[in-house]
């Protein structure tokens, strides 16, 4: 009999290997790496135009790009390119944990000049800036956006095309970038009142974006951590000081790590920052893998990873409301899973599941789950959208559903949003089809098949043990 069992558990174990492994190539399929990172493409778009030396005469723009880079994980890629009338620079996306790489682009940034001859083509700048985005690889997991200052509208007095026909390819390009889903962020420097911000709305307003108005560039950096807060679905908070003194509140310890950005106009000598934790005692801001500290003539950024939950205290010497400001960002390494079938009938109900983890898994944090609606957002080939919300169903579960009205192809993303975070889904593709068409039962069959692929192996597994081990026993 022991040998009977000795040969059920070498069978059993062959059987299992090849289950696991194909387990396992299902569960690696969905870009497991990257979940609960920021995951963002974000290419920057500078005029260089002559005007830019009385709007920009601190070339404030060179350290709201080097902020950026600095606020981004190693899961982030950034590119640049820079305009006039002509394209003066252009660089690719960029892996931000590339560092030598990354190194070299701010140190090309920083050697960028506004030219005293130099017209004003926008259009020529994001077209650029599309076709970046085109030479890299296609990613639907990634959010891709364009941060575009510039302080005037086009002019072209000296040519070398007409406004005419720099604004006929705007309208192409707006489009182009509408249907690969790249978000416009537009920052209007309006220091002398011309500024055309309806412009530049449309160019947001079409793609998804925002655009921010200002009319100094010593706003840049703050306007940079917004549009940052904004595309990374981080929610900014800005912090009060008094008496020199930052209160930073870590509400939960879901908090991957707090970034502190200070916009000021003294130095980091005249500020002398001291971090103070929640115990009393104070942290180092360098030689530590605990907290990391960087800072320019502009800003100061502390990010404190994995915090204690509590009150801590950043003091900084000679600053008052009028010199300087605080905002914090807290990052929350959550990510969204929503499941939808590819495929579906016209006029009847599409179901959709969400669901929201950690490191850990499901996330069980009740008081967490409680502050969270879950919408999702289906978005069609005419770039019309409507939304649902999903219910909650369980710790981290969501249901959903949407009813299409129109054949097509249509896009879904499912995003969480509470007052601590917001996280999106991975973006899905659904077809819309007949009736007739989507109840031909060999594609309902694989469809079926491919929804349910784990439980099929798991119950052809015990039953193939079953069968072995009755037929071991039997002889």
């Amino acid at each position: 009999m022991r040998n009977v069992f000795r040969k059920a558990a070498a069978l059993i174990t062959a059987m299992l290997i090849p289950i696991c492994c194909l387990m396992s190539a299902a569960v690696s399929a969905d870009n497991s790496a990257q979940q609960g990172r920021m995951n963002l493409d974000v290419v920057f778009v500078l005029d260089a135009s002559g005007s830019m030396l009385q709007s920009d005469p601190n070339r404030i723009a060179i350290d709201a790009f080097s902020l950026f880079l600095d606020m981004c994980d190693d899961s982030c890629r950034v590119g640049y390119d820079v305009y006039t009338h002509m394209l003066k620079a252009s660089e690719n996306l960029v892996d931000i944990d590339n560092k030598e790489q990354i190194d070299v682009i701010k140190t090309r940034f920083e050697n960028i000049t506004y030219e005293s001859n130099g017209d004003t083509d926008i259009a020529l700048g994001m077209t650029e800036a599309m076709r970046i985005f085109e030479r890299s690889d296609e990613n639907d997991f990634r959010k891709k956006a364009i941060v575009l200052l510039s302080d005037g509208n086009t002019d072209l007095p000296k040519g070398p095309r007409t406004v005419a026909e720099s604004q006929k390819e705007m309208i192409e390009t707006t489009q182009k970038l509408k249907e690969k889903h790249i978000e416009i962020y537009p920052i209007g420097l309006n220091s002398d009142g011309s500024l055309d911000k309806k412009y530049l709305e449309n160019l947001s307003n079409a793609t998804g974006g925002k655009t921010y108005e200002i009319n100094g560039s010593d706003k840049l950096t703050n306007t940079i951590s917004d549009i940052f807060a904004n595309i990374s679905n981080m929610n900014g908070t800005d912090r009060v000081i008094e008496n020199g003194k930052v209160e930073i509140e870590v509400s939960d310890d879901s908090i991957l790590y707090a970034m502190i950005v200070v916009r000021t106009k003294l130095t980091t000598e005249d500020m002398d920052p001291v971090l103070i934790s929640p115990d009393g005692s104070p942290v180092a801001l360098e030689g530590t893998e605990k907290v990391q500290m960087t800072h320019t003539k502009s800003y100061t950024l502390i990010r404190i990873f994995y915090p204690e939950t509590g009150k801590w205290t950043l003091k900084l010497d000679k600053a008052n409301s009028g010199n300087t400001s605080v905002k914090q960002m807290n990052y929350y390494a959550v990510y969204v899973e929503q499941t939808s079938p590819e495929k579906a009938a016209i006029n009847q109900p599409v179901y959709v599941e969400a669901t929201i983890k950690d490191s850990n898994g499901l996330i069980s944090d009740s008081q967490l789950l409680s502050s969270i609606t879950m919408t999702g957002t289906v978005s069609d080939a005419k770039g019309g959208e409507n939304y649902f919300e999903l219910t909650r169903v369980g710790n981290g579960k969501y249901k959903g559903s949407f009813t299409p009205v129109t054949v097509g192809d249509y896009d879904i993303i499912v995003k969480a949003q509470s007052d601590r975070f917001g996280k999106e889904s991975n973006r899905s593709h659904i077809e819309v089809l007949t009736k007739l068409d989507v109840g031909d039962p060999i594609e309902q069959a694989f469809a079926f098949l491919r929804e349910n692929v784990m439980y099929i192996l798991i119950g052809a597994a015990v039953l193939v043990v079953i069968v072995i081990v009755i037929v071991l026993v039997k002889k």
